[in-house]
């Protein structure tokens, strides 16, 4: 199984200055994002704030040569048909939105591939569409513990990164007693 990561895995781990301990645990795990993620955690916009374009370069650096395959969505290819058609109904598209659509659209063409998520949207949406071949949508506290529990991540950098996964809303009953074990 690899995991597919969508953006707010990424944030999480950098937002808590942890994207290496990531990158290092992307030697254990097979990790990969869509090229759409990648760009949006990494590439500067116009109306960025000076303090988000060094975020956007930091990440860039910390994924840069990282194992974490980067995977694009071609034009007319199914995974490019899938992606317009959930971004079809939306008034706007937002950049998060193409990230998802991206991942889900990839997810559905590969079976080996887990999509982690904290959004509740892209949840739902993987959900809708990742149903042939078993469970394949991990939300971001069971990643958190996945990568403790497979020593790809030290207790220390998983204490961390559960704050910010903890902001995704909807945590694990389990999640306070874990935690507090570590």
């Amino acid at each position: 199984m690899i995991f597919l990561l969508d953006t707010n895995v990424l944030l999480d781990f950098q937002n808590s200055e942890l994207l290496p301990s990531l990158v290092r645990a992307a030697q254990t795990l097979e990790m990969a994002v869509a090229e759409k993620v990648f760009d949006e955690v990494t590439l500067p916009k116009a109306d960025d704030s000076s303090d988000l374009v060094g975020k956007k370069r930091r990440a860039a650096a910390a994924l840069d040569g990282a194992r974490i395959t980067r995977i694009e969505i071609l034009p007319g290819t199914r995974e490019a048909t899938l992606m317009q058609t959930l971004l079809a109904p939306l008034q706007t598209v937002r950049e998060k939105d193409q990230g998802e659509a991206a991942s889900i659209a990839i997810a559905v063409s590969n079976p080996s591939l887990l999509f982690v998520t904290g959004d509740k949207t892209a949840i739902l949406w993987a959900l809708n569409e990742l149903f042939h071949t078993g469970e394949r949508v991990m939300r971001v506290p069971i990643f958190v513990r996945t990568l403790f529990d497979r020593g790809a991540l030290d207790a220390n950098a998983a204490r961390q990164v559960a704050t910010k996964a903890a902001s995704h809303g909807a945590i694990p009953s389990w999640w306070q007693s874990w935690l507090g074990a570590l």
